[in-house]
């Protein structure tokens, strides 16, 4: 089995692909167009996954975003994958307010995490709406990754519940409650999409810990009542971080957060000379020197180039010499391509490496 298929991006990217995307268009039938919105945060979660030509090739023909005003297509199929608050519903009842100008002929509702049921009741309290739903799922995707299995919860203003807990009390406010139970949502989610159903531990100490163990776990006993799960169940571990205080001060010097100190980079895409690189594991060079010592990085790198331009090069003008064939032909514009991408890489990181030598703490 290949390595990246048991990874939390794997089970995610299936799911997305295959349980919404493709029984969408199985469910709209021949000669259906299917069209995708989404809201802000699901547009971070499509994008943390899929590229927009992975999407049009599997058969969406356009993606548009929820809060902005569309043209009406009522003649086509539309997905909306949203994250299930009041605004998005309010958006989508205003979407078939009209009866005479629908937005779309038939909708798939997929909700990144649990819908509340006031507002699943008053989704479909819009009769004009209601009898256009021919798809309503939660697919329980509500995180972002940053690699292959770390992902992100996409709230990066959550450390601010620590200013608003009354140690005294111990009673946190209602704004703290509503984060906590999003931060269960999202969590929950993982767990869902690596078909887990973990024991679930906390920190003794933290009332933080303590209600969202209690939120989790309440979640996954009503999700996996009557589901499939896999059958050797592992620990998920709650802390809060007053459990390690010191550990955000600390700095490493690994590849990976050099180039976050010294470079422009948001969600995974590199910003340098002019241009822009993402940086994932279809970038071999960045899978293999990512997590290691910026020292090994700047030497593992020569080393490494010097052997591929001798085994690839050599390689490609060798096939070169003998076509008598088109089938040798198309091994050599094969391996040209496969050439081309490697340079590309290894010339992104070396001179990445050239400027991180520049730096007066690596000279």
């Amino acid at each position: 089995m290949n390595k990246l298929e048991n990874t939390l991006k794997h089970a995610s990217i299936s799911r997305l692909l295959y349980d919404m995307i493709q029984e969408t268009i199985n469910s709209a039938g021949d000669g259906n167009l299917v069209m995708m919105v989404v809201d802000p945060y699901t547009m971070k979660i499509l994008s943390a996954f899929l590229t927009i030509s992975e999407l049009f090739a599997k058969g969406i023909i356009s993606i548009e975003n929820l809060e902005i005003s569309r043209k009406q297509f009522p003649k086509f199929h539309c997905i909306y994958f949203i994250n299930p608050s009041q605004n998005s519903i309010n958006l989508i009842k205003k979407d078939f307010s009209d009866a005479t100008r629908p937005q779309y002929s038939r909708i798939h509702l997929f909700f990144c995490h649990r819908i509340k049921d006031n507002l699943l009741d008053d989704l479909i309290s819009t009769s004009q709406l209601a009898k256009r739903i021919k798809t309503c799922k939660e697919l329980n995707i509500s995180y972002l990754l940053r690699d292959c299995n770390l992902f992100d919860l996409g709230m990066p203003n959550a450390l601010e519940i620590f200013t608003q807990i009354n140690d005294k009390s111990k009673e946190l406010s209602p704004e703290v409650e509503n984060m906590i139970v999003l931060i269960a949502e999202r969590l929950f989610t993982v767990c869902v999409s690596m078909k887990e159903n973990p024991y679930v531990q906390f920190q003794k100490s933290s009332i933080l810990a303590h209600k969202l163990s209690k939120h989790v776990n309440s979640m996954l006993k009503e999700f996996y009542t009557s589901k499939a799960f896999n059958e050797k169940r592992g620990v998920l571990l709650i802390l809060d971080r007053s459990l390690d205080a010191t550990t955000p001060l600390l700095h490493d010097y690994s590849y990976r957060s050099i180039i976050h100190d010294f470079f422009e980079i948001s969600d995974n895409l590199l910003s340098f000379q002019n241009k822009k690189q993402k940086l994932d594991e279809k970038d071999e060079v960045w899978t293999k020197f990512k997590n290691k010592h910026i020292a090994e990085v700047l030497n593992g790198l020569q080393s490494d180039f010097r052997e591929f331009m001798e085994s690839d090069t050599s390689r490609t003008q060798r096939n070169q010499d003998n076509l008598e064939s088109f089938e040798k032909m198309a091994e050599v514009l094969h391996g040209m391509k496969e050439f081309k991408e490697k340079s590309r890489q290894f010339s992104l990181h070396l001179n990445v490496a050239e400027e991180i030598t520049k730096v007066d703490c690596f000279n």
